[in-house]
């Protein structure tokens, strides 16, 4: 989506957004109540179509970490 998209500087000014930075969710466990609809509004409503999926994550090692973990998820 690059760099500065309208919806994301507009999320990133709620304290919902700031306290998910601040715990570093991660693959999502014990989430906020607000995550669901935090993430449906900043990053589905504006993804590829038939993108229906996504997890959050901090940084690029994060990305990969979370990628293996999901993977072995669900290969078990």
């Amino acid at each position: 989506m690059g760099y500065n998209h309208p919806v994301l500087l507009e999320a990133t000014q709620s304290d919902v957004l700031k306290r998910m930075l601040a715990t570093r969710l991660g693959l999502g466990f014990a989430p906020p109540m607000e995550h669901r609809e935090f993430v449906q509004r900043a990053f589905l409503d504006v993804a590829p179509k038939g993108m229906d999926r996504i997890s959050t994550a901090m940084c690029g090692t994060c990305s990969v970490e979370a990628a293996f973990k999901m993977a072995l998820i669900c290969h078990a």
